[in-house]
């Protein structure tokens, strides 16, 4: 199966109602993705493929409006089966946005930043993230975006993000990384189900709080902390530690 995508242009009328003209369609095979964004504050969108060449690797071609290709970057192993394919944050605030792209290969997660859109050779930055197929290898895992925070106020942000194994148990957890530093947090161990992540400054220090979104799948049936047979009130300060003991809610199909 094959997915068009339309161009079009806006063309603003006497008020301020717009009509749309379509100026060309092109096809994205399948397994591949394609975002528009406005990386470098131009003022028009690049348009960014991921996909994986004639050698079946993961790579990402950044191109501007006319397709003439910026960039190229090859990423470790596959994407992720579930949640966004990448995020996008000026994490070294430069005035450039730059790629998140979290995937998998062999035995391991990782995130990888491109943060160096012009750079020839092209260069990333890896973080290794976590183990995966400890229980099994069914590789249901969604990579959760939560955002750009200074969780430890040194001035530079860390960006946040959860990882949830489906019928794949584990890894559940939530990683601060450090990119100005090279270093990840973790959250503790735990089967509650993270589908999202919301930033918060519940207690108005200057840091935010980050608060889970949690399901009851009932996919764990092995002893671990906060069984994902009920969901949970989870809070996490800026060391990745429960802010305030966790509150066990309702059973399935219930969530918060």
């Amino acid at each position: 199966m094959a997915i068009t995508i339309g161009l079009i242009r806006l063309i603003p009328l006497l008020n301020t109602e717009y009509k749309m003209e379509v100026l060309e369609t092109q096809t994205v095979v399948p397994e591949d993705f394609r975002y528009y964004y406005d990386l470098n504050s131009d003022g028009t969108s690049e348009m960014i493929n991921i996909y994986y060449n004639a050698s079946e690797n993961l790579a990402i071609s950044i191109s501007n409006f006319s397709t003439a290709t910026i960039n190229q970057f090859n990423l470790p192993g596959r994407l992720t089966k579930l949640g966004k394919m990448l995020d996008l944050h000026d994490i070294d605030s430069n005035g450039i946005v730059d790629v998140f792209v979290c995937t998998e290969k062999n035995d391991s997660l990782y995130l990888t930043i491109i943060d160096d859109l012009y750079g020839h050779p092209t260069t990333t930055k890896e973080f290794f993230l976590d183990r995966i197929n400890q229980y099994n290898d069914n590789g249901d895992y969604l990579f959760s975006p939560g955002g750009m925070s200074d969780l430890n106020q040194d001035g530079f942000p860390e960006y946040i993000m959860g990882i949830n194994g489906g019928h794949s148990l584990q890894p559940r957890k939530v990683y601060a990384i450090d990119y100005r530093n090279d270093t990840v947090l973790k959250s503790p161990l735990s089967g509650a189900a993270i589908v999202s992540l919301d930033l918060f400054d519940l207690d108005n220090d200057g840091a935010e709080e980050i608060l889970l979104n949690t399901v009851a799948p009932e996919n764990i049936k092995t002893p671990i902390p906060y069984q994902d047979s009920i969901s949970w009130l989870m809070v996490l300060d800026e060391d990745l530690q429960f802010y305030s003991p966790t509150i066990p809610l309702n059973g399935p199909p219930f969530w918060v």
